[in-house]
């Protein structure tokens, strides 16, 4: 789920392998990103603030801690899929923006996730990236009010695959 200029740090690889052998139904892993400034400056944002203890989360958690509080809770990028959830779900939605989150908010509703802690990604942080930008925030709007929407309607309709 990476940028193409984003870094797998080593053993991420190999860490997010081994959760989604451990945890059989979990739709992806993720460990936490490292950013790396143009100044070459190193820092760990991620280290306090994922939303989740190590391990197993449960179907709807991480979905649900979205819709609470507007945030990911998780960083997305250093998500590593299991294929066939990906394609379950159509792959990435056809937003101009939170393609990526949409996918990953999607599937953590319908199965577990896995939360590694470890950093498994160096993600670049620059003055012109089109997310710092004040056109990708009014994009997220409509992108933020599908997903909501998306979500509301997995939630009614109690969708949940069942166990394998």
């Amino acid at each position: 789920n990476l940028d193409a200029d984003d870094l797998v740090l080593p053993g991420a690889l190999d860490s997010a392998v081994r959760a989604l052998q451990e945890e059989p139904t979990a739709a992806f892993a993720f460990g936490r990103t490292v950013h790396l400034h143009e100044d070459g400056r190193l820092t760990h944002p991620w280290e306090t603030a994922v939303a989740f203890p190590p391990g197993r989360i449960e179907p709807g958690v991480v979905s649900d801690f979205w819709l609470r509080h507007g945030w990911d809770g998780m960083p997305i990028s250093p998500v590593m899929w299991r294929r066939s959830h990906l394609f379950a779900i159509g792959g990435w939605a056809a937003l101009s923006t939170l393609e990526d989150t949409a996918a990953v908010m999607t599937a953590a509703e319908l199965w577990p996730s896995v939360y590694i802690d470890l950093d498994a990604q160096v993600y670049r942080i620059n003055e012109t990236q089109t997310t710092a930008s004040a056109a990708f925030a009014a994009e997220r709007r409509p992108n933020e009010a599908f997903l909501r929407e998306r979500l509301f309607a997995l939630k009614r309709l109690g969708l949940r695959p069942l166990p394998p």
